[in-house]
């Protein structure tokens, strides 16, 4: 997916994003997130934002961006797939092959999107910018497009995942325009207070189950 441009010195590019509508179409879809958010694209509107998350992804975004920041050294940048890995649900190098190289087939795909939440994310938002905003240190923001880059080349293999990704891709707008941008624009402001509530209320459940 493609990057957004990030913020400049004195601008703050975030722009909260009405998902109500595709919220519903995903909430009533009985397939996983990934799958769900592909469907609401091709319905015409796969607008995200923080309501659009569950308590699992919010968390999992946090530290993906966590992550990047510590890569970068930079507090406004890029995530990269690799931000995904090492934080149970598969490894830098898994992530980069799943997504960077396309080395995923029907099984596994299947497999991955039913059961691993951090690859359901991985492949629902990609990856995007992220900043933070001094006047409030609160709040930590993540911007993308649900949309493919059609300049980059395609996958030269045939797997299930790199042929859906190349007609998906074939199908995509050179001239991206303003109003297909914005019916497809995921635009994410979390709060760090909220990630340190979730990450605390997880840990009690965790303790209280056993496991």
């Amino acid at each position: 997916m493609e990057y957004m441009e990030g913020p400049g010195k004195d601008k703050n590019p975030y722009k909260k994003v009405d998902s109500s509508v595709s919220d519903k179409i995903r909430k009533y879809l009985p397939v996983p997130g990934n799958v769900a958010q592909m469907i609401a694209k091709l319905a015409g509107d796969s607008r995200m934002s923080e309501s659009s998350l569950s308590d699992a992804q919010k968390l999992i975004m946090y530290d993906v961006i966590q992550k990047a920041m510590k890569r970068s050294g930079s507090k406004n940048g890029g995530t990269e797939y690799e931000d995904y890995g090492d934080m149970g649900y598969g490894t830098k190098d898994q992530f980069n092959q799943w997504f960077n190289r396309g080395k995923l087939n029907a099984l596994d795909i299947a497999k991955e999107s039913m059961t691993n939440e951090g690859f359901k994310l991985a492949s629902t938002v990609g990856r995007g910018r992220y900043w933070s905003d001094e006047k409030d240190p609160d709040a930590l923001y993540y911007t993308d497009v649900y949309d493919w880059n059609p300049n980059e080349k395609n996958f030269s293999g045939k797997n299930t995942y790199q042929d859906l990704r190349n007609v998906l891709r074939a199908g995509e707008d050179k001239n991206l325009n303003k109003d297909k941008n914005e019916k497809n624009r995921m635009n994410f402001k979390l709060s760090k207070k909220e990630i340190e509530s979730i990450r605390r209320n997880m840990k009690l459940r965790l303790a209280e189950t056993g496991d």
